[in-house]
């Protein structure tokens, strides 16, 4: 299982920390655990309790996840695209700078 996370720039005072443990996605050292779905699922983004989701999750045919999240960040920041290494730790926010 893959994670493909849009991210979103929204200027805010936070910190996000993001990783994959498997089938959890983990933001600030909270494990979502996204076992459950399969290909053709889509949750709410209100169905997983994190402020920093902002559309649906869904599951594509691959079981690989997608989310779109929203990072802190500074004036002029960009939206991208990140496809989450296992073992890696990604940090957005002002302490991450």
């Amino acid at each position: 299982m893959n994670f493909n996370i849009t991210l979103i720039p929204q200027r805010r005072d936070d910190v996000l920390a993001l990783s994959c443990d498997g089938t959890a996605l983990v933001i600030n050292g909270e494990a979502f655990d996204f076992s459950p779905m399969s290909p053709g699922d889509e949750l709410p983004f209100t169905a997983v309790s994190s402020d920093f989701f902002v559309g649906g999750i869904t599951c594509d045919e691959n079981g690989d996840i997608g989310a779109a999240m929203v990072y802190p960040c500074r004036d002029g920041d960009q939206q991208y695209e990140l496809k989450l290494e296992a073992g890696r730790v990604y940090n957005f926010g002002e302490d991450a700078r």
